[in-house]
């Protein structure tokens, strides 16, 4: 299967200068487009849960915290 990780990337060539760009569509690709249907709704139904208003006081670091076991 092909995917293009940018408008227009089939015809783009890979170089040394959009390298950069290129590992970074990847990564977005691979980390989050396969799986941004299930993210989507993973985050509706936290934010069902927890208001996103009252999550905007803590940092990641003290949310991690919060959920992760002691």
């Amino acid at each position: 299967k092909t995917v293009e990780l940018v408008p227009g990337g089939a015809d783009i060539n890979l170089t040394e200068e959009n390298l950069p760009e290129y590992i970074d569509a990847c990564l977005r690709y691979h980390l989050l487009g396969q799986y941004e249907a299930q993210l989507t709704e993973l985050l509706l139904g936290f934010f069902d849960v927890i208001p996103p208003p009252l999550l905007t006081i803590f940092d990641f670091e003290e949310l991690e915290r919060l959920m992760s076991p002691p």
